[in-house]
């Protein structure tokens, strides 16, 4: 009896010799897969994104060369439309003031008005605001001075003030008599509301219905302020717009190819919307791809310098080699009957736990006392008297895990590894994982399975350690994309608004801003926050 078990305690310690002169392969392979797997992605990932490109070019370029024209003439019938409707306001409103008519002199308007408050002269014209016409009809242009017609007379068009100006002076009339008042001081003409004073003319027969009596205070007619409102909405809403350059063109393509798709704007030629129904999904497709390649690079990026700096444990590699699991279990039939017991089970525990892939921490063969190697062969020399072969063995094991060899070095890193805590805990719970599967595996209750049974049970185990994994592995890419998730929302909607704000939009809340990155990068693109031409655009 002291012989077996002293050759069981022999083939334990070669076991946990394996066990760690793997261990230390393992460690190097592992780096070595690391580097060689994200090489592989990385060049898999450049080939996807070149892809991509070629598509992404390839139909900005056909809508660039087919939708700019169309854009360009459809711009030149906003300008001439926008000049009609600011005729007719400047004529309908009197925004056109006359110099002469005011009792001021000079050929300009600047040299008329500079020193005039409250009239404002538009100097944002692509023209000048100076017009020359005839003094019979003040329509027609002429000469300066005279001309054959008779009179010239100069003319200046004022400034416009804007429909947003021109709403802030709107107010509730308590009385209920005008459901369309403006507050005469409040349009006053300043710079905050230039030439707005030409907008408090009420118009004495166009009045609002109201319950019988007088209207002393005259509050039942519509003022000019209300029309002009109307009138300069239609004028604002007429904006020409540029989509179709080079940079629209490759803003427009990617967020189709992208599933984005802001909708905000879209092609009219056939050529455009043929070539956007050509890449679409093969762009779809690759971006995907490629974007599934990114993803899993830095979570396993993630996952390895987590491992590397001590935050995480690396993951158990589970053996699915039939070779390996015969061989390790025939190592455990000690007495060479062709049947493993539970005893000898339980002595290779350690061993059958790494081809399972749990990571006990123990190096001593799963010798059962949850202690290092060298405390184990201490313990055995203690049968010195009643064994010599299990002295022989015990004075190997301490050569082997004398300080400064190999077996000291696994030893101690394993004790101060995250990876590998020794833990008496650990060991005793493996002991009872592989009673429990001994028990179910031993159906026929005679208390030793055969080689066959012990593989099956074996693979019984591996099944469930790998689905055990996969679980712990998706909780742990879980974590992973939001630490990294979450930087990249901050980042992205805090730029979108600054380079909104450098646009010239500072209507943007920081709620607005993340808004629209969330409904961006999950693709839903509902196109109400879209980013404006220039940085913003090439930024997002």
């Amino acid at each position: 009896m002291l012989k077996r078990g002293s050759s069981l305690k022999s083939t334990a310690r070669d076991l946990s010799r394996k066990l760690e002169e793997e261990e230390e392969d393992a460690e190097a392979s592992r780096k070595n897969s690391f580097l060689e797997s994200v090489g592989y992605t990385l060049v898999r990932f450049l080939g996807a994104s070149a892809l991509f490109l070629v598509l992404l070019f390839g139909a900005a370029y056909v809508l660039w060369i087919y939708e700019a024209p169309i854009e360009a003439g459809a711009r030149v019938a906003d300008h001439a439309e926008r000049d009609r409707w600011r005729s007719i306001i400047a004529r309908l409103f009197r925004f056109i003031a006359v110099p002469s008519a005011d009792g001021l002199s000079g050929t300009t308007c600047s040299a008329a008005y500079d020193n005039v408050a409250g009239v404002f002269p538009d100097y944002d014209l692509p023209t000048p605001p100076e017009r020359w016409v005839l003094a019979s009809d003040n329509v027609t242009t002429c000469d300066v001075g005279t001309s054959a017609s008779g009179t010239c007379v100069l003319t200046c068009v004022l400034k416009h003030p804007t429909f947003k100006q021109v709403e802030r002076c709107r107010v509730v009339d308590a009385d209920g008599y005008n459901p369309a008042l403006f507050d005469a001081t409040c349009l006053a003409s300043t710079s905050a509301c230039p030439n707005c004073h030409l907008l408090t003319v009420g118009l004495g027969e166009l009045t609002f219905m109201g319950p019988a009596g007088e209207d002393p205070s005259g509050k039942r007619k519509i003022q000019l302020a209300e029309i002009y409102a109307t009138y300069r909405s239609r004028l604002e809403s007429i904006a020409p717009t540029t989509h179709w350059d080079a940079r629209g063109s490759i803003f427009f393509a990617f967020t189709v190819l992208t599933a984005v798709g802001y909708g905000n704007y879209a092609p009219t030629a056939w050529q455009s919307k043929l070539a956007i129904t050509a890449t679409a999904i093969p762009g779809i497709v690759v971006f995907a791809y490629a974007l599934s390649l990114f993803a899993g690079t830095v979570m396993r990026t993630v996952t390895y310098l987590k491992v590397k700096f001590e935050f995480a444990r690396a993951r158990p590699r589970v053996t699915r080699r039939a070779r390996i699991w015969a061989n390790t279990l025939r190592q455990c039939d000690v007495d060479g009957n062709g049947e493993l017991s539970l005893e000898e089970l339980v002595k290779g525990a350690d061993a059958i736990c790494k081809i399972i892939g749990i990571d006990v921490g123990g190096d001593a063969g799963g010798t059962g006392d949850g202690k290092k190697g060298v405390q184990s062969g201490d313990d055995d020399t203690a049968d010195e008297n009643s064994n010599h072969d299990a002295d022989d063995d015990d004075d190997d094991v301490k050569t082997y895990h004398a300080p400064g060899s190999l077996g000291y070095q696994i030893a101690t890193a394993k004790k101060r590894g995250p990876s590998n805590p020794i833990s008496a805990h650990a060991q005793t719970e493996a002991r009872d994982f592989i009673k429990r599967a001994f028990a179910d595996a031993d159906v026929h209750g005679k208390g030793s399975l055969t080689l066959m049974e012990s593989m099956a049970m074996v693979s019984d185990l591996v099944r469930v350690r790998e689905t055990q994994l996969v679980e712990s592995q998706s909780w742990e890419n879980l974590k992973a994309s939001v630490f990294c998730f979450l930087p990249l929302v901050a980042v992205a909607a805090l730029g979108f608004k600054r380079l909104e704000r450098n646009a010239g939009n500072d209507s943007y809340t920081h709620l607005d801003c993340f808004y629209f990155v969330i409904v961006s990068l999950t693709t839903v693109g509902l196109g109400d926050i879209t980013p404006s031409r220039g940085h913003s655009q090439g930024f997002w």
